[in-house]
C-alpha cells in the first residue's frame, strides 16, 4: 500500500502506520476494564449466493467532503457524530457491465465455438492487518495529504473483515469454483508476528482466533460484538499464494527492521509527539499519544527473513505448503517463485519488490533478474507456457530503493527497464498488482508492433474504500485472442455484525474525510482486456 510518515524522517524511531477505532465511539469497558468470559464466535458458511458488482453494486449515501474539512473522527465523540449524520451509510446501485478493452481501441473478432476458461482466481490486495494497540502507532498524526494513511476508523474491525473476505470467497468458490488465490502483498500492516499469525490464521483456518494483543480486551462487554471478540475463522477453500508487500517486511511501510525497533515494538512506551495507539482500558477507547501501554513479546516486528520462514512452515486448511515458495525463497528469503496453473498452458511467476532497505516504493535488484527473472521467462518460452506476472507493486510503483525511509540502491532494475523486458518476451500476458489501493487496468505498449504487450491490472485495497477483491479470468477465445476478464466484488457480512461495521467504518474515513477513494474508473473494475494469443 502506500504509506505515509514524514515526521519519521526527523526520528530514529521506526514506527508504524495506522490505529483504529475497535468498538464504535459509544461503547463501554466493563467496569473493572477486564473481559468477562465470551463465547467464540462462530460463523456459518454464507448461505446466499454472493452478487458481484456486475449485478449490483455498493453506492455510499452521504456526500463525499474534501480531504479533511470534517473534523477528525479519532475524537470518539466526533466519530459517534459522524455515524449518525450517515457517513457511513450505504445503500444498493445497479450492477457495472464488464467493458471491453483492446490494446489499439480496434474491433476484435467475437468469440467462436470452442471459446474455453483456462483458469479462474481471486486476488486479495493490501489487507494490512494491524495490531492497533502497538506502541509502534502513530494514530495521533493523522491529517491531510500526505498524513491521510495514519489512521483508519476501521482497522480494529480488520481482522472481521478479512474473514468475510475468505467467508465470501468460499461461498463464491462453492459456486463457481477457484483454481486458487493470490495474495496482493501488505497482508500485515506493520511486520510485525502477531500480524502475520492473524493473517495465517484467517486464511489457513483456526478453532479461535482474537485479533488482541497484550491484556485481553472487551471494548463493548459481551460476545461477537466487537473486533476484539475471539471468533473460528473459517479459513480459505482453496489454495493460495503469497505475495510479499512492504508493510510485510518494514515497520510502516516504509522503515527497516532492526534491534531498536523489534525492541519498540515488543516494548510499553508510545513516543511522545509521534505515536498515537487505541487504549481499550480506558472508556471510549481513546487514542493514546503518550505514556504506556502493556507490552507483548508477540509484537515483535520481524526480518524479512523470519517472515518468510513462517510462511514456509504453513500450510493451513487448503494449503499448499510454502504456499508457492519454493527453492529461491529458501535461500534468498525473498518470496520469488513459479508456479503452473493447472492445465491452462499459463505460468504465475510471482516477484518480491519489498525494499528491506526502507521505504515503500517497490525495488526490483539486478540480481534477483538475473538469477531468477530471466531464467524463469526462458524457461517458460522453453515450456512453451504463457506468463502472468503477481507483486504487490505495479511498473509505476518500482524505484530505485530511496524515498521515505529509504536508501537508494545500485543496483535497483528500473521501471522502464521492467517494461522493455517484459515487452520483449511475447508470451507474458499480464500484471497482477496491488499497493496503490486503486483499481487500475492498463496495457503496456511493446516498442515493435510484432509483439503483443502485456495488461497490467491493479486491485484496490481490502483496508480501504471499496474494500473490495477481484476475480480473474483467461480465456482462450478460439479466435486468436486471449481474454483477461475481471469483476470487482463486495465481501458478504451475513450474520457477521463486526465485519458489517467495518464497513460502515470504512465508508466513514472515505466520505467524511476525502481519503481511500480506490474505485478507480469503470474501465478499471469490470472488464475483458483482449490480447493476440501469443505463439511460440
Amino acid at each position: 500500500m502506500k504509506s505515509y510518515a514524514p515526521l519519521f524522517v526527523l526520528s530514529l524511531i521506526a514506527a508504524a502506520c495506522s490505529s483504529s477505532d475497535d468498538s464504535g465511539p459509544s461503547s463501554q469497558p466493563p467496569p473493572d476494564n477486564k473481559p468477562t468470559e465470551r463465547e467464540v464466535a462462530i460463523l456459518a458458511p454464507l448461505s446466499a449466493p454472493v452478487t458481484l458488482t456486475d449485478a449490483q453494486t455498493i453506492v455510499p449515501t452521504h456526500a463525499v467532503a474534501a480531504s479533511f474539512t470534517q473534523p477528525s473522527a479519532i475524537d470518539p465523540e466526533v466519530l459517534k457524530q459522524q455515524l449518525a449524520d450517515g457517513f457511513g451509510a450505504f445503500t444498493t446501485g445497479p450492477g457495472e457491465a464488464q467493458q471491453v478493452e483492446t490494446p489499439d481501441g480496434a474491433a476484435v473478432p467475437p468469440p467462436r465455438g470452442n471459446a474455453r476458461k483456462l483458469t479462474r482466481f481471486a486476488h486479495l490486495a493490501d489487507f494490512q492487518l494491524a495490531d492497533d494497540e502497538s506502541p509502534t502507532r502513530v494514530a495521533a498524526v493523522d491529517g491531510p495529504p500526505p498524513l491521510e494513511a495514519a489512521w483508519r476508523p476501521q482497522e480494529g474491525h480488520e481482522c472481521r473483515v478479512v474473514n468475510a473476505v475468505v467467508r465470501t470467497v468460499n461461498r463464491i468458490h462453492k459456486d463457481a469454483p477457484f483454481d486458487f488465490v493470490l495474495l496482493g502483498g501488505d497482508n500485515a500492516d506493520s511486520a510485525q508476528q502477531n500480524e502475520l499469525d492473524w493473517v495465517l490464521a484467517l486464511l489457513g483456518g483456526a478453532d479461535k482466533l482474537a485479533c488482541d494483543s497484550a491484556d485481553a480486551n472487551d471494548p463493548v462487554a459481551g460476545s461477537n460484538n466487537d473486533g476484539k471478540d475471539p471468533f473460528a475463522p473459517e479459513g480459505l477453500d482453496v489454495p493460495w499464494y503469497w505475495v510479499t508487500g512492504n508493510h510485510d517486511v518494514l515497520i510502516q511501510g516504509n522503515f527497516v527492521v532492526n534491534a531498536t525497533s523489534i525492541a519498540q515494538s515488543k516494548g510499553s512506551k508510545i513516543p511522545a509527539g509521534l505515536g498515537g495507539t487505541r487504549d481499550y482500558r480506558l472508556p471510549g477507547s481513546p487514542i493514546a499519544s503518550d505514556g504506556e501501554v502493556p507490552a507483548d513479546a508477540k509484537r515483535a516486528a520481524m526480518p524479512r527473513n523470519e517472515m518468510i520462514e513462517r510462511v514456509l512452515g504453513h500450510k493451513g486448511k487448503a494449503g499448499p505448503q510454502a504456499h508457492g515458495l519454493g527453492e529461491y525463497a529458501k535461500t534468498t528469503k525473498k518470496a520469488y517463485y513459479e508456479q503452473d496453473l493447472g492445465q491452462s498452458g499459463i505460468r504465475l511467476i510471482v516477484l518480491d519488490t519489498a525494499a528491506e532497505s526502507g521505504g515503500s516504493e517497490g525495488l526490483l535488484r539486478q540480481s534477483d533478474i538475473d538469477n531468477f527473472v530471466k531464467p524463469a521467462l526462458d524457461r517458460a518460452k522453453n515450456d512453451k507456457k504463457w506468463v502472468l506476472f503477481a507483486s504487490h507493486h505495479a511498473a509505476e510503483n518500482i524505484g530505485d530503493g530511496g524515498g521515505i525511509g529509504g536508501q537508494q540502491q545500485p543496483d535497483a532494475f528500473s521501471k522502464e527497464k521492467w517494461e522493455a523486458l517484459l515487452t520483449a518476451n511475447p508470451h507474458v500476458i499480464g500484471h497482477i498488482a496491488g499497493h496503490s489501493h486503486i483499481h487500475k487496468v492498463r496495457h503496456v505498449a511493446a516498442p515493435a508492433p510484432a509483439t503483443n504487450g502485456y495488461w497490467e491490472v491493479r486491485t484496490s485495497a481490502i483496508a480501504d474504500y471499496p474494500h473490495q477483491f477481484r476475480t480473474i479470468e483467461v480465456w482462450d477465445e478460439d479466435n486468436g485472442y486471449l481474454s483477461i476478464r475481471s469483476v470487482a466484488v463486495n465481501y458478504a457480512t451475513e450474520n457477521d455484525p463486526v465485519a458489517e461495521m467495518g464497513r460502515t467504518l470504512g465508508i466513514l474515513d472515505y466520505t467524511g474525510h476525502g481519503v481511500g477513494a480506490g474505485q478507480g474508473e469503470p474501465k478499471d473494475r469490470n472488464v475483458i482486456l483482449w490480447i493476440k494469443k501469443p505463439t511460440f
